[in-house]
């Protein structure tokens, strides 16, 4: 990791138009990230390491708000931040242990950048804010950088892995389903965006049968589902990111719904389809990713889905929920089993480049614009998944 760069630094012949061009004037990026929800958090970390990958020469630092378990562990998957450091602590430690799902509104930590006058202060070329790099930014970017894992910790975590039944000579999909009992959003609505646990539970034997092993991320607490060989079960065991994220990175693929989960399979770069999808946005790595939204009837029998859906205005879970408390009659269902199948048989089929455990994904090569251009061209691209 590099020492941030500080106006002291400034050698004098070095103009400002070499900024990023030449290591002794690297571009400085400061990040300030708010959100500090698992798939936010993510995204933001990939956002930032991809804006810094656009120059030669770079410094990233990063300040973030450490309120639960995973921030820490999520800042150290990414190579390109050369600094880390959480916001001063403002919501009491106790306040967090008892009531992990409120968010201290009001008890905001700083958010100062500190003073940019004087020699020995850190010069900073941007300023990006959680809005700014959120998921839906990530694929206006050129050559999305993915995640990797500490090469400090890969031997550990493989060992653990392979502690709790995965084979090594076998290779492993993932999944995970969204359900309400989640600690950091009990009874803080969501609901819609949750899974049908038993066509899940279906996708375990479907993995199986393809030849590799099912394993599960989630949290302790979720729809228990039937011992099996081949099935590894990861929720049982709290606080256990770094070993979910591992998981996904070396899976030859992933299925997940619209929760957090899913933004490692787009981070590591690893195939991957989005389902029971509710509204838009936050994909990218198109050549990695597809997506299957969930099913509305309108209350004239119209079965709307993926596109279709988005042509009626519904692919949007506030304005879907207003038009049904307007209307009665609209129904929506969830992935089922047999569906869940097809598009296990489809990420196998798309992945058979990978036989066992998935190596890291490639940085991407090539000369860097050593710019970047804003605001940025936001497209929110969907790549259908059509049954």
């Amino acid at each position: 990791m590099a020492e941030l760069f500080k106006k002291s630094d400034l050698p004098h012949h070095v103009k400002l138009t070499d900024v990023g061009l030449r290591a002794e004037r690297p571009f400085q990026i400061l990040g300030l990230l708010e959100d500090f929800t698992l798939g936010d958090l993510i995204c933001n970390v990939v956002f930032l390491s991809t804006l810094a990958n656009q120059f030669d020469h770079v410094r990233l630092h990063v300040k973030f708000r450490d309120m639960r378990p995973y921030c820490r562990e999520i800042m150290s998957l990414s190579p390109w931040i050369d600094l880390a450091e959480p916001f001063p602590e403002t919501w009491h430690g106790l306040m967090r242990k008892l009531f992990p799902h409120l968010k201290p509104s009001k008890l905001r930590s700083q958010m100062a950048i500190g003073s940019q006058k004087g020699k020995s202060n850190v010069l900073y070329d941007m300023v990006v804010t959680s809005m700014m790099a959120s998921n839906d930014a990530v694929h206006a970017l050129p050559n999305t950088v993915p995640l990797r894992l500490p090469q400090s910790q890969l031997g550990d975590l493989r060992s653990r892995l392979i502690a709790r039944g995965l084979k090594p000579e076998r290779w492993f999909a993932v999944f995970h389903n969204r359900e309400t009992d989640y600690t950091y959003r009990m009874g803080v609505g969501g609901g819609d965006r949750n899974g049908e646990p038993t066509a899940f539970d279906g996708l375990v034997d479907h993995i199986i049968a393809l030849g590799g092993q099912a394993v599960r991320l989630g949290h302790p607490g979720t729809t228990p589902f039937r011992a099996r060989d081949g099935f590894v079960d990861l929720s049982m065991e709290a606080n256990s990111f770094m070993l979910h994220a591992a998981a996904v990175s070396h899976a030859r693929f992933m299925i997940g719904g619209p929760s957090g989960p899913i933004a490692l399979a787009w981070g590591f770069a690893v195939p991957n389809t989005l389902v029971d999808a509710v509204d838009t946005g936050g994909i990218w790595g198109l050549e990695h990713s597809d997506v299957l939204t969930h099913e509305v009837t309108s209350p004239k029998g119209e079965i709307l889905r993926n596109a279709s859906l988005l042509r009626a205005g519904l692919l949007d879970s506030e304005l879907l929920a207003a038009r049904m408390d307007a209307e009665a009659g609209y129904r929506i269902r969830k992935a089922t089993a047999d569906e869940m199948r097809i598009v296990a048989t489809r990420l196998f089929e798309r992945t058979k480049d990978c036989p066992a455990w998935r190596p890291p994904a490639k940085i991407p090569a090539g000369p860097k614009p050593n710019q970047v251009i804003w605001p940025l061209s936001l497209t929110y691209p969907m790549p259908w998944l059509d049954l």
